[in-house]
Order: structure tokens, then C-alpha cells, then sequence
């Protein structure tokens, strides 16, 4: 998406930036903060205030790289037939 629409990516980081910005609010409404809590800053891939779910600016550097180790290509680089025919997964056209 960050390269195809990198609009969609100003998005989401100007509504990270909203959200962050009004639970602070709410936090010091309350004499709190978000590290009082124990929770981070929230994200577009939040789930749990307590995750450390990082910003989009760090997932889209995440996307661009081997995932740290923890992404493994789904084809064999070796394979004679490289790509979705030796998987069976291209779309043929009902071929």
C-alpha cells in the first residue's frame, strides 16, 4: 500500500496522530498518562493499549524488509519452476 497509494499511509498517520492526541486528553482528564498506565501510545494496529504495536511509519519500514528473520519466502528460490505453477496457486482461467 505505501507504495501504490502512499496517500493512504498520510492517513493513517495523521489519524494516529488524532487518536494519540485525544487519549492524552482523556488520560490527563483523569491525572494520567499513558505511561502511568502502562500502555503505549495507541496505533492503527492497536489492540490492546498494553501491545507494543508500532506506528505506520515503522510497519511500512517493517513490509520492505525480510521481516526481521521471521518471513520466509513462500517459494523455494532453487525450484526449476519457480512462482504460483509448482503451488498450484496461479490464476489460470480455468485452463
Amino acid at each position: 500500500m505505501s507504495e501504490e497509494d502512499p496517500l493512504r499511509i498520510d492517513l493513517i498517520r495523521d489519524l494516529e496522530k488524532d487518536v494519540q492526541q485525544l487519549a492524552a486528553v482523556r488520560y490527563a482528564a483523569k491525572g494520567e498518562t499513558f505511561e502511568s498506565k502502562g500502555h503505549k501510545p495507541p496505533t492503527f494496529f492497536m489492540g490492546n493499549p498494553k501491545w507494543n504495536m508500532p506506528p505506520i511509519d515503522e510497519v511500512v519500514k517493517w513490509s520492505k524488509t525480510s521481516r526481521g528473520g521471521q518471513q520466509f519466502s513462500m517459494f523455494r528460490e532453487d525450484e526449476l519452476e519457480p512462482g504460483c505453477m509448482s503451488w498450484g496457486l496461479c490464476d489460470t482461467g480455468g485452463r
